[in-house]
């Protein structure tokens, strides 16, 4: 009796970790020595700390998936994206800080990764979509036309202290569907300011203070950050709920 009773105990133990989500975080990060390399890493940290956090206030498992590097190719992202085992209850967070261009096929950007290789925003949405998932939130903190540099000096964000389990909720639980975040629209460059990059750094602040979730994201959007008076960022997003 007492063996069949640990057994029940057991399978009940592999049960519920089985039923445990996942939040699987791809954070890339793509930029050489002296040019926006460090900030990048900056912001790889910022967002690593915050999604960690996050699954660790839900009692999730975390599953992060980090390429770093002053040379990324394209096929390692494939192959990570490939070969990631994931299931219809977890969520997956793709976040990418470097150089992006736009080649004019829509309003999402292209990834400059190492010179000659390239990817765009919609070939890696589309492959994180096929995915056996519950949510895909893509953040892409990057410029949307050929390379600038407003990048500087970022300092790592202790916002993610700050975040509070119904905010996690909001982001990672209740949340159902596909959100695409854009640090600049068509045409304009990442923004970044004083206060620092706008995703990793004051949209960070933002959920953090105001408790809120993706969806309120265009409060922040509608009022654009600059760099200089003359040049303004618009970050845009795209929202796709599940029926």
């Amino acid at each position: 009796m007492k063996a069949i009773l640990l057994s029940i105990s057991f399978f009940l133990g592999i049960t519920s970790l089985s039923a445990q989500p996942t939040l699987h975080a791809i954070l890339v990060c793509s930029a050489k020595e002296g040019d926006i390399g460090v900030d990048c890493r900056v912001d790889l940290e910022n967002f690593k700390n915050m999604t960690k956090r996050c699954a660790e206030l839900l009692s999730w498992r975390y599953d992060p998936i980090i390429i770093k590097s002053k040379k990324v190719y394209a096929h390692r992202l494939v192959e990570a994206i490939k070969h990631m085992k994931s299931s219809q209850e977890d969520t997956i967070f793709f976040y990418y800080s470097g150089h992006g261009d736009n080649h004019s096929d829509g309003p999402l950007p292209h990834l400059t990764f190492t010179k000659g290789h390239e990817m765009s925003a919609r070939n890696i949405l589309s492959r994180l979509k096929k995915l056996p998932n519950r949510n895909v939130i893509a953040v892409f903190e990057c410029c949307n036309v050929l390379h600038k540099h407003f990048k500087r000096d970022l300092k790592l964000n202790e916002s993610y202290n700050d975040i509070t389990e119904e905010t996690a909720r909001l982001l990672f639980e209740q949340f159902q569907g596909v959100f695409v975040g854009v640090a600049a629209g068509v045409g304009y460059a990442s923004c970044s300011n004083d206060e620092g990059a706008f995703y990793s750094n004051l949209f960070l602040d933002y959920i953090a203070e105001e408790k809120e979730g993706w969806e309120h994201v265009a409060r922040i959007i509608e009022q654009p950050c600059f760099y200089h008076p003359s040049d303004p960022q618009y970050p845009f997003h795209i929202l796709e709920r599940k029926k």
